[in-house]
C-alpha cells in the first residue's frame, strides 16, 4: 500500500501544473482520504525529496545528527556522526546525475567533463563537493558538510584549567593560530572561542565557505567567490583581508589560511590588529610554523626566509593545536606562546597537560 501511494502522488505531481510543495497536500487527501495525517506527510516527505529535493540523501541532510553525507563511485552512500562513519543504502542507478544537477542548479553552478569538479553552498549553509569522471576514476564522487548553527562550548574542547587560559588569550587580546588535521574541530573551536568576545568588539570573518558561528551582536560576514563559467568574477580571501581592513574591525577572523592571503593577513596582524584569529590545516605546531612559512614564500618568492619567520613571530601570539581521538573526539593537545623578542616558542600545554606559563605582558 505505501509504495503503491508514493508512486500514485508522484505520477499527480509531476504531472499537475503549479509547484509539488502547494499540490502535495490537497493531492495526498484525495487519494488516499483515510490516512492518518502523520502517515500522509511521510508519503509527501518521501515524494518531495525524489522529485524536487536530494532523493535517497534527503533524510541525511535533514538530520542534524548527521554531520556529513558521501557517495562514492556514484553509488555508495556513506555518513558519519558523533558514533564515526558508516554505510548505508546505496543511491538507485542514475540518482546520483540527478542529485548533483538539482545541487548545482540551486547554485548557479555546473559540472562537465571540462570542468569535473565543483564546491558550493547550499542555502542551508551546507558545503558541496562533487567530482566527476574522468577525474574521479571509479564513478562520481559528491561530499556534503552540514554545519549546525549550535555552539559547542568550551568545556567540549578542553577542562575547566585549559577554558581559562582561553579566556586569558581572548581577553588579552592575543592574536591566535587554531591548527590540526582535517575534521579536527578547527572551525567549532573558533566559534566557542567566539562566545568568549567582549560584545561591544565588531567582528568581520573572511572565509571560503561561511561556516563560522560567531555568536555576538556586531559581526560581519565576508565570503570568496568563485569565477563563474566563463572563468571569471572570482573574489579571493586575498581581496577579502584587504577589504575587511577598510572596515574598522575589532577584531579580524580568517576561516582558513591557504594561499596568498596569508601575507595581508600577517601583515595585518603585525601592525596592531590584535585578537584576530585564523586557522591552518597541519598535524603538529612545527608544521603550523612551516606551512605558514611556506605559503608565505610561494606568495612571496624572492623574500629572506628569516625575514619571513620574523613576521609570523610579530605577527601571532599563539598557536592552538587540536588532535582526534580515535573515537572521533576533539580535544585541545597542545597551546604554544611565541616570543617576538628571539622568534622562539615556550610550550604553554602538552598532550593535554601543563607544561609551561605565559610570559607576563
Amino acid at each position: 500500500m505505501h509504495s503503491s501511494l508514493v508512486e500514485q502522488l508522484r505520477e499527480a505531481l509531476i504531472a499537475a501544473d503549479g509547484h509539488p510543495e502547494q499540490n502535495a497536500e490537497p493531492v495526498m487527501r484525495r487519494i488516499s482520504p483515510l490516512s492518518t495525517a502523520e502517515s500522509r506527510q511521510q508519503i509527501i516527505n518521501e515524494v518531495l525529496a525524489d522529485i524536487t529535493g536530494l532523493g535517497a540523501l534527503q533524510r541525511y541532510v535533514d538530520d542534524p545528527a548527521i554531520h556529513e553525507v558521501m557517495v562514492v563511485s556514484g553509488r555508495h552512500v556513506w555518513v558519519e556522526d558523533a558514533d564515526g562513519i558508516r554505510a548505508t543504502e546505496p543511491l538507485a542507478p542514475g540518482q546520483f546525475d540527478v542529485i548533483v544537477e538539482r545541487l548545482l542548479r540551486r547554485a548557479g553552478r555546473r559540472i562537465d567533463h571540462i570542468s569535473p569538479t565543483v564546491e558550493t553552498r547550499l542555502p542551508s549553509g551546507a558545503r558541496v563537493c562533487a567530482v566527476i569522471p574522468p577525474i574521479a576514476v571509479d564513478g562520481g564522487v559528491l561530499c556534503i558538510r552540514r554545519f549546525s548553527d549550535a555552539v559547542l562550548p568550551i568545556a567540549a574542547f578542553c577542562d575547566d584549567a585549559i577554558a581559562d587560559v582561553l579566556q586569558y588569550i581572548v581577553d588579552a587580546r592575543l592574536n591566535v593560530v587554531v591548527s590540526g588535521p582535517t575534521s579536527s574541530g578547527k572551525t567549532s573551536l573558533m566559534a566557542s572561542l567566539g562566545t568568549l568576545i567582549n560584545p561591544r568588539d565588531r567582528v568581520v570573518t573572511i572565509e571560503d565557505t561561511a561556516e563560522l558561528r560567531i555568536q555576538q551582536p556586531h559581526v560581519v560576514r565576508l565570503e570568496a567567490r568563485p569565477e563563474n563559467s566563463e572563468h571569471v568574477g572570482a573574489i579571493g580571501l586575498d581581496h577579502l583581508v584587504r577589504t575587511a581592513l577598510r572596515l574598522r574591525p575589532d577584531r579580524l577572523i580568517v576561516g582558513e589560511v591557504r594561499g596568498d592571503e596569508v601575507v595581508d593577513m600577517l601583515t595585518a596582524l603585525s601592525t596592531g590588529h590584535d585578537g584576530s584569529w585564523t586557522s591552518v590545516h597541519s598535524n603538529g605546531v612545527a608544521n603550523t610554523m612551516t606551512r605558514l612559512e611556506t605559503m608565505f614564500l610561494r606568495a612571496v618568492p624572492n623574500i629572506d626566509i628569516m625575514a619571513v619567520r620574523h613576521l609570523i613571530y610579530n605577527a601571532i601570539d599563539v598557536v592552538i593545536h587540536l588532535g582526534k581521538t580515535n573515537k572521533g573526539s576533539r580535544h585541545i593537545t597542545d597551546i604554544v606562546e611565541l616570543s617576538k623578542n628571539d622568534d622562539q616558542h615556550r610550550l604553554i600545554v602538552h598532550n593535554g597537560a601543563f607544561v609551561g606559563q605565559f610570559r607576563e605582558r
